[in-house]
């Protein structure tokens, strides 16, 4: 990798801040907490499912391209 190319990327990584999102729509308990867990856990899910979805298509392009380098052999 170049000089340029990775010196956009820190540009890119340094740019990056988290943000903190204060949902208001969820009913807080006598302790202050709002956190669903029945809710984050559906999230969780979801993120999962999406990330093995990610992760299988990622793998067969691989796979393909490492295909067309060998040429179709093993």
């Amino acid at each position: 990798m170049g000089q340029s190319n990775q010196s956009e990327i820190d540009k890119k990584i340094k740019s990056i801040r988290p943000e903190v999102i204060r949902e208001s729509d969820t009913s807080v308990r006598p302790d202050g907490n709002n956190v669903d867990i029945d809710r984050e856990m559906s999230l969780l899910a979801e993120n999962a499912l999406e990330y093995n979805l990610y992760i299988s298509l990622l793998s067969k392009k691989v796979e393909g391209l490492l295909s067309v380098i060998n040429e179709g052999r093993r």
